[in-house]
């Protein structure tokens, strides 16, 4: 429903040529997409792990670097 209303906005923007707001709105479009995909591989991860299809292999982690590595990406997708 996200998609359709973001949709029916841009139609409305087109109209008046607002391209400004447009492309705010292709802009949500995507992020409603990703935020959908991500659903969807996590459903299917769980999906995995419960019909015993997903293996796991332990193995020695610099905790500090994982830390760092994840905060860096963080950083870059907010800013």
């Amino acid at each position: 429903s996200t998609i359709l209303l973001q949709t029916s906005l841009i139609k409305k923007y087109t109209l008046n040529n607002n391209f400004e707001k447009i492309n705010d709105k292709i802009i949500d479009i995507e992020n409603t997409i990703n935020k959908m995909s991500n659903l969807i591989t996590n459903l299917l991860e769980i999906n995995r792990l419960e019909t015993g299809k997903f293996k796991l292999f332990p193995s020695e982690v610099d905790i500090n670097e994982l830390i760092i590595d994840e905060i860096n990406r963080y950083e870059s997708y907010y800013n």
